[in-house]
């Protein structure tokens, strides 16, 4: 087993050999305190501002008020540039899909000798102008 040599001297403690969990602990501990003291400065800060604003505690709220509207609106817009982006992506990723899928159908239909609507149209046409050509030499 690895031992660990540990020196305390002016309160701060030299370690020799120290494993790697002790070194993870250390470190998660100290991420733990760095944490717990940008909370702790945060608080400090918000009730400093606030005891100051004692005496025009309404001013204080109004400023909070007129901040958190700004966030709201900035956020507002910035959601709907996003949304209105992926809507037209969606928008135009259908039409493209759908362009390939036609193309490919009419394709495979054309591989199989398959007419397509445009080439029933267009005998419809045909017949209909064969038709009229039919009722006016009967006449």
């Amino acid at each position: 087993m690895n031992q660990e040599t540990i020196v305390i001297e002016n309160g701060t403690v030299e370690a020799e050999n120290v494993s790697l969990t002790y070194k993870i602990t250390d470190t998660a501990h100290k991420a733990l305190q760095v944490g717990l003291g940008a909370v702790d400065m945060t608080k400090d800060q918000v009730f400093g501002m606030a005891n100051k604003a004692q005496t025009g505690t309404s001013e204080f709220v109004s400023k909070l008020a007129e901040r958190g509207a700004k966030v709201e609106t900035t956020n507002r817009e910035r959601v709907s540039e996003v949304v209105e982006s992926g809507k037209k992506q969606t928008d135009e990723t259908v039409h493209d899909a759908q362009e390939a899928l036609d193309s490919r159908i009419k394709a495979a239909l054309q591989r199989m000798n398959i007419p397509t609507k445009d080439d029933v149209d267009a005998l419809n046409d045909k017949l209909d102008k064969l038709g009229k050509k039919l009722d006016e030499l009967e006449k």
